[in-house]
């Protein structure tokens, strides 16, 4: 298996337009990572940060790749809420999983088949469950994996409409049909 592990270079925040920040990290790429990227859809991938002692150890989670305007160098904004900054000293590795590009490529042309986390990898394609490997040292815990796309409005928008509408219908209709 060919190891997609690089030092993070640094950490900051980063502002999503929602209630919490999350965590974004800058790393160096070589051509081989680059290939990986390319190959990644919708820039998401599956990752996994080491060596920090922090919150951000061993928990499998989404990144979303971006290039940086300044330099040759690429952030990727985790889907982890962001805690505090790592020890200065530990700014960790990122590795990232090459084999849950394919079954995401699959889970994406199959209109949301499911992609389930397990130890050992079955490789289907056009299956409509797909294994993905990882390794042992990680966290069972999914919660930090949800999905990057959903957003607060998503949610808050059809409750409000609900009751904009309940509330035109008190006009339209007797109040009998409301007591």
């Amino acid at each position: 298996m060919d190891e997609y592990t690089y030092d993070i270079i640094n950490w900051e925040p980063i502002n999503t337009n929602s209630f919490n920040l999350l965590s974004k990290i800058h790393i160096k790429p070589d051509i081989k990572l680059l290939e990986l990227f390319k190959r990644a859809p919708l820039n998401n991938i599956l990752c996994i940060v080491s060596g920090t002692n922090s919150d951000y150890d061993n928990k499998l989670m989404y990144g979303v790749i971006d290039k940086s305007e300044l330099d040759s160098s690429y952030y990727i904004t985790l889907s982890h809420i962001w805690n505090s900054y790592p020890d200065l000293t530990k700014q960790g590795k990122i590795t990232f999983l090459p084999k849950s590009v394919d079954p995401t490529i699959d889970y994406i042309e199959n209109n949301g088949s499911a992609i389930i986390p397990e130890k050992d990898i079955v490789s289907q394609p056009n299956s409509n469950i797909q294994n993905v490997a990882m390794p042992s040292n990680v966290e069972k815990d999914m919660s930090t994996c949800y999905n990057p796309r959903m957003k607060l409005s998503d949610v808050l928008l059809p409750i409000g409409v609900s009751l904009v509408v309940i509330g035109m219908l008190q006009y339209l209709f007797p109040k009998k049909f409301f007591d």
